[in-house]
């Protein structure tokens, strides 16, 4: 009997590889990428030798479709990543790098993208494909992008895609990363091409100058004009709304510029900013449009599933492309090419294909966090709905349908933002639902009144109310929710076993229950399993201390970190605004820490009392006249002398911590700031007995 359930369930995964083989070749694509990021990239030659070899094989042998696509698909990957490190120029400027980094250069070259403006700061981020550089009497010719930073104020209007410019300033690299949770910014860049920045401040004899234009590709010089002119049309149809035609614009075209931080900040916590960025919903209702519109006006089915195909090639190029954009491009495309050839498409079929095309055009996208949060939840939308929708059946179906949707796309994407942002939005699923009509109502009437308000501006205007109306509706809900103590919760960073892991048992959990009800011992046993695993990752995060500095240029930080429930942050010094977002905050968040038990601080470091709970509070300035014992159970303690130095103790491990040095282990093991200060944060960890250093990168 249980070697018939197993060939049973065996047919059933081949059944499935037959039906759905562009899904699982996108997976072995997957893994190819991985596998050439883990190890480097390969001989450009080799995977394309191999993949000829597999095609010859097939011909000659007849070997099983499946295994081939498989193997076609692993290579591929290879191939797509050898070759995009092999086709970068030899005179690109991430080669010479070395030579120019912290110097003042001159680059000549042509703005690739219509600058990034944060009006708040008075910047402008400028992406320039650079022709020739200039440092003193050394001149050469260079190829690749550079990310230009200008400190000054500048309109979206004065910078254009194709204008030739010479940019005076610094050169240098993107920082890497230095610390436990801080964003890995020169990773970022370098997977999208980019391997130098250079910053222009005016006030420093420093210049930013338009020589002239370079007239785009016809598409891309259309794609862009079109863009230009939806977004002045959203703006003039709603004239004295600028935060409201913000809000319309990133939902639209994903142009989150002009948004208030404020109000992007309520969107990220409230778990629905995810409407501000181009989507599958935004190119949808493109393809709904022009096909129900054609289909209105009398064309033909094919004809209008013809003509949407274009349509939503050229909303590609105007939503800027991004992965989330071309995957629903593509999706919308095999859709529509279905209806055009009177055929029916599979969807996980579909979005196996998108990705690959994705992957191909950049295999690096796969890290990009768009692409990996676009996919989780349109595989689990696609997936998991259907089983929620039946789960969710005395339910009215309007109310199961919404709820299906949201939970699956809930779930496949709950372990990424745990993995990169350290946080889950406890909120998201009610304000998703809540927000839901208001969003729809923003985003369908904003589109055409973009669309219209460039010809007719009185009836974008009429238009542009009901998408004012909605978003002045939406912002106090965003706000509320945000607002709430538990809107977001604070967690520890899994490991990638333990993502993997928890989508394993996703993705198993519908046969575990439908096993469950023939033969409930195996699918109990293997539960029991899964939660005897998960117990013994939560056991090493709650049964472990942390010491160690941070490393910060103008303020020194060291913390204390126990997971059976407390933590202590000593900071001296004046922190920067950056230093507290971008490196404090995040190594506290990505150890699980959402409430400091005990801050020691100086009086110009006093801002951190404001970016995070704490509980007791000594400022240095003060003078204390004993010893205080902060907090003591049956394994840990931890005291504050009167000149500021902490005193700790972990069963049989010793710390003491003080502005200047750190003492730990039998050993007496010696760290000062000065070892820090500059170079890699110093992070160590012990179970009780002996210590470890943290490897966080």
């Amino acid at each position: 009997m249980a070697q018939s359930r197993m060939t049973g369930q065996t047919n059933s995964l081949f059944r499935a590889i037959e039906q759905r083989p562009l899904a699982f070749a996108a997976i072995f694509f997957a893994l190819g990428v991985l596998l050439s990021s883990a190890f480097g990239a390969i001989l450009f030659y080799i995977p394309l030798t191999l993949l000829l070899a597999c095609a010859a094989l097939y011909m000659l042998t007849r070997l099983d479709k499946n295994v081939v696509i498989f193997s076609a698909a692993f290579l591929a990957a290879l191939l797509s990543c050898s070759a995009r490190e092999a086709f970068i120029s030899r005179d690109n400027i991430k080669y010479g790098m070395e030579k120019y980094d912290g110097k003042r250069v001159q680059l000549l070259g042509v703005v690739d993208f219509p600058p990034e403006i944060n009006p708040e700061r008075n910047t402008a981020a400028v992406l320039v494909r650079a022709q020739r550089l200039m440092c003193g009497k050394d001149e050469r010719k260079v190829s690749g992008l550079v990310k230009a930073s200008i400190y000054t104020e500048l309109k979206p209007e004065e910078l254009k895609p194709g204008q030739r410019v010479r940019v005076t300033g610094r050169l240098y690299r993107a920082k890497e990363k230095k610390n436990p949770g801080e964003f890995d910014y020169r990773t970022y860049l370098e997977r999208r091409g980019i391997y130098a920045l250079i910053s222009v401040n005016f006030s420093r004899g420093e210049d930013f100058e338009v020589l002239g234009a370079e007239k785009p590709g016809f598409f891309r010089y259309a794609a862009l004009l079109t863009r230009a002119k939806l977004l002045l049309a959203v703006e003039k149809t709603m004239p004295g709304k600028p935060v409201e035609a913000a809000v319309v614009q990133g939902m639209i075209l994903g142009e989150t510029d002009n948004i208030p931080s404020a109000v992007s900040r309520n969107f990220r916590d409230s778990g629905i900013f995810h409407t501000l960025a181009v989507s599958g919903f935004n190119v949808g209702l493109v393809t709904a449009a022009v096909f129900f519109i054609l289909r209105f006006f009398g064309a033909g089915k094919r004809f209008s599933a013809k003509f949407g195909i274009g349509a939503v090639l050229f909303y590609c190029l105007v939503a800027g492309a991004t992965p989330s954009v071309v995957r629903a491009a593509i999706m919308s495309v095999v859709f529509l090419s279905a209806i055009a050839m009177e055929r029916e498409a599979d969807g996980l079929n579909t979005l196996g294909f998108s990705a690959m095309i994705v992957l191909m055009l950049d295999p690096l996208d796969l890290f990009d966090i768009g692409f990996q949060l676009s996919y989780a939840a349109t595989f689990g939308i696609i997936y998991f709905t259907p089983k929620l929708q039946e789960a969710l059946k005395p339910l009215p179906k309007w109310l199961s349908g919404a709820l299906g949707v949201t939970l699956a796309a809930q779930i496949f994407v709950l372990p990424i933002m745990a993995y990169y942002f350290y946080s889950i939005s406890i909120i998201s699923l009610v304000c998703n639902l809540v927000s839901a009509p208001l969003v729809w109502a923003a985003s369908v009437f904003g589109f055409f009144q973009a669309a219209i308000g460039i010809f007719l501006p009185v009836f974008g205007k009429l238009l542009g109310f009901v998408s004012g109306l909605a978003v002045t509706l939406l912002l106090p809900v965003t706000a509320f929710c945000a607002g709430l103590p538990f809107a977001v919760l604070r967690v520890a960073k899994p490991d990638i076993f333990t993502v993997f892991l928890y989508y394993a048992l996703v993705l198993l959990l519908p046969l575990l229950i439908k096993q469950a009800k023939t033969s409930p011992v195996p699918a109990i046993s293997l539960l029991v399993v899964f939660n005897l695993i998960f117990a013994q990752a939560a056991a090493h995060k709650f049964t472990r201390l942390d010491i160690g500095y941070l490393s910060m240029s103008k303020a020194q930080a060291r913390y204390v970190n126990y997971g059976g429930g407390f933590s202590a942050l000593y900071i001296t010094g004046k922190p920067s605004e950056y230093d507290l977002e971008r490196v404090v905050l995040p190594a506290l968040y990505s150890s699980g820490v959402n409430r400091l038990s005990l801050l020691v601080c100086s009086k110009s470091a006093a801002a951190v009392e404001k970016k995070i709970k704490c509980g007791a509070v000594f400022a240095m300035e003060e003078e204390m006249t004993e010893n205080i014992l902060v907090n003591s159970g049956s394994d840990f303690s931890l005291c504050i002398s009167k000149d500021y130095t902490l005193v700790g103790k972990y069963r049989r491990e010793l710390f003491q911590m003080s502005g200047k040095d750190l003492y730990f282990g039998s050993d007496r093991r010696h760290i000062e700031y000065t070892d820090v200060k500059g170079d890699d944060a110093r992070v160590f960890y012990t179970y009780g007995k002996g210590w470890r250093e943290v490897n966080f990168k």
